[in-house]
């Protein structure tokens, strides 16, 4: 077994689940193992890990929270927990998501679920997802 992959950027127990369509449902034993699964599939944004069921939903696309017992929502890798102003905002964002109690790295995941974005901002609780044209780094 390899490392551990870092899965201390979102919450396990909360119950935070996604309604976001899958791409598959696997059984796994940990949310490590889960985010392992995300990471193998090009497509997967996040993904939610159950761990009563020990079911792993492999997801595409922003998530979109909801409360379900047992359900942890992770993005495809911790590393990117950028915050404060990454990127200075732009006139038109592709999205706006109100992620309150959110780590970063779900903002992140919710960018690369969204087609066309390539940049967001994750500022307070609000989620903003950027095309190339619609905003310059800061």
């Amino acid at each position: 077994a390899g490392p551990q992959l870092d899965v201390s950027c979102f919450a396990h127990d909360k119950n935070i689940g996604s309604r976001t369509e899958q791409l598959s449902v696997v059984h796994v034993a940990s949310a490590q193992d889960c985010m392992k699964e995300c990471q193998a599939l090009p497509t997967c944004s996040h993904f939610t890990y159950n761990k009563n069921s020990k079911k792993c939903h492999l997801k595409a696309g922003a998530p979109e929270f909801y409360t379900y017992t047992g359900d942890m929502t992770g993005p495809r890798s911790c590393e990117h927990n950028c915050s404060d102003a990454c990127w200075m905002d732009g006139n038109n964002p592709l999205a706006v998501w109100d992620y309150s109690g959110q780590p970063p790295a779900l903002c992140w995941a919710a960018c690369m679920g969204t087609p066309g974005c390539d940049l967001y901002t994750f500022q307070g609780m609000t989620c903003k997802l950027y095309s190339q044209t619609s905003s310059k780094r800061a």
